[in-house]
C-alpha cells in the first residue's frame, strides 16, 4: 500500500492519512500494530527515507499528515504546534442537531500524570455546523436519525478532545 503524497520538499513530506491507520507504533510496545497500518512505516518504505513524526492523528481520523525529512524541522513544526500557532480545522459528522452558529466549548477533560493520577486538562474547542441531515432511521426511541456536519478547530490537543466534548 502507499500513502497519497500531497506535498514533498526537501525538508518535509505531507500525506493523506486513512482513517484506521496509525501515524506510527503505540510506545507501549504492548499493543503492537500491524507495518501496513503504520503510516510511518508504509511511508519511510515508500519514498525510502527515514522520518520524523510531527503531529498526530487518531486512528479512526483521516486527514493531512506532516513528517519532516530532518530532526530539526520536526523539532521547529512541533514547537509551532506546542505553541499553538498552527491553526488544525477538522470536518466531523455528529449525532443530533447541533445548532446554526459559531461556538465554543470550553471544558476540562480529565487526563492521567505520568503517577497515574487523574488531573483535569483545559480543553478547548471551537465549532460551527455548517449542515445537517434527517434520515427515515429509528435510532432507539426516535424514529429518524438526525446528524450535523461541523467544522472544528481545537484551539488545545487532548486526546480524542474533538470525540469526548461532542
Amino acid at each position: 500500500m502507499s500513502l497519497r503524497i500531497l506535498y514533498q520538499d526537501l525538508s518535509l513530506v505531507v500525506v493523506d492519512k486513512p482513517a484506521g491507520f496509525h501515524v506510527h507504533p503505540p510506545e507501549d510496545m504492548r499493543h503492537k500494530i500491524p507495518n501496513g497500518i503504520n503510516c510511518l512505516h508504509l511511508l519511510s518504505r515508500q519514498i525510502n527515507t527515514y522520518l520524523y513524526p510531527v503531529h498526530r492523528l487518531d486512528r479512526a481520523t483521516s486527514g493531512v499528515l506532516v513528517f519532516a525529512l530532518k530532526p530539526e524541522v520536526a523539532t521547529a513544526l512541533s514547537k509551532l504546534f506546542s505553541e499553538r500557532t498552527i491553526e488544525k480545522t477538522y470536518f466531523t459528522v455528529v449525532r443530533g442537531w447541533v445548532e446554526p452558529g459559531a461556538s465554543t466549548i470550553n471544558y476540562p477533560l480529565k487526563e492521567f500524570n505520568n503517577s497515574g493520577e487523574a488531573v483535569f486538562r483545559e480543553s478547548v474547542t471551537h465549532y460551527e455546523a455548517i449542515a445537517w441531515v434527517e434520515l427515515p432511521t429509528p435510532v432507539g426511541k426516535y424514529s429518524t436519525a438526525r446528524y450535523s456536519l461541523v467544522r472544528v478547530s481545537p484551539e488545545t490537543g487532548r486526546m480524542h478532545q474533538i470525540r469526548r466534548h461532542f
